[in-house]
């Protein structure tokens, strides 16, 4: 039998100031998540980067959902600044999402990525040459 880990999660959302109770998934080992661990975890209709601010015996909530990928399971964000940013939230009323984008150390923040497709069929008016090249292949764009 195999003991199910349940760890606080804060996304790294600016406009989110909760933090919420994932679990790992049964079917894989995984090895015990660090404080400021760096995860990937479902919020709403999307995956989004989160931060482990600890591990938790109980979840706050009766179904969690899992934690899709572990990015980083050791700190990427050191005891002492988590502690801070939610002392922040607390002082300035900011959301703890807000503090997670700003603690990131640079190049682990999250990024999006939107894909074009041309979908049009031929036509007679006249293309700029990036809606050319737009209409013959896809175009990731990163933001």
């Amino acid at each position: 039998m195999t003991i199910t880990r349940y760890y606080r999660v804060a996304v790294n959302l600016p406009q989110i100031s909760e933090s919420y109770d994932y679990h790992l998934p049964e079917d894989q080992t995984h090895p015990i998540l660090e404080r400021g661990a760096l995860v990937l975890v479902p919020f709403g209709s999307q995956i989004v980067q989160g931060v482990v601010l600890e591990e938790v015996a109980h979840p706050s909530v009766a179904e969690t959902r899992p934690i899709q990928e572990i990015l980083d399971e050791k700190t990427v964000i050191p005891a002492h600044l988590l502690s801070l940013a939610q002392q922040m939230c607390q002082v300035t009323l900011s959301n703890l999402g807000e503090w997670m984008g700003l603690l990131l150390p640079s190049g682990l923040e999250q990024k999006s990525e939107w894909l074009y497709q041309w979908q049009g069929g031929e036509s007679d008016f006249a293309l700029s040459p990036l809606q050319k090249r737009a209409r013959q292949g896809q175009y990731r764009i990163h933001l």
